[in-house]
């Protein structure tokens, strides 16, 4: 089914992605007025690269499951019938090794790609603009333009 906003950030927080072939993922924070977390970004750009994540995040698109695999949002694909038995199979198949390989190699990959992150004035630099999409007509306008199922006249305020 459907994994925006929250639901495909949730996702991007996963070790492994697997969608059915009829999925839809995406971000739409820009299409409401809103800035997204600053960490929730970094997921992406982790996961994606910056160019993705500026794809991702830019254009509020909805992607299907072989554009997000194409991506790096989604690891693997199957019909919605077989997504369940793919699943529980790549379970097992990690679950029979040994523990203590997985759990170094995981912690290995997560610190081999840790990118750099903010310093205490990048953070606040950050939120302070957050806080400014928060307050403004845009957020207002992209509120009442989803709910009235219209596309929003945003002004930049």
């Amino acid at each position: 089914g459907f994994a925006v906003g929250g639901g495909c950030d949730l996702a991007a927080s996963c070790d492994l992605r697997f969608a059915a072939e009829d999925a839809r993922l995406g971000m739409t924070p820009a299409k409401l007025g809103v800035m997204y977390d600053h960490d929730g970004i970094q997921r992406f750009i982790d996961l994606v690269g910056s160019g993705g994540a500026k794809e991702i995040f830019l254009t509020g698109t909805l992607f299907d499951a072989r554009r997000a695999k194409e991506m790096g949002l989604v690891n693997r694909i199957a019909p919605a019938a077989e997504l369940a038995a793919m699943t529980y199979a790549v379970a097992q198949e990690i679950a029979a090794n040994a523990p203590l390989s997985l759990s170094g190699m995981k912690t290995a990959i997560n610190k081999l790609t840790d990118f750099r992150r903010l310093t205490d004035d990048e953070e606040a630099e950050l939120a302070s603009l957050r806080l400014k999409c928060q307050s403004s007509e845009d957020l207002r306008e992209g509120q009442k333009a989803f709910l009235e199922k219209r596309k929003p006249n945003f002004r930049g305020r």
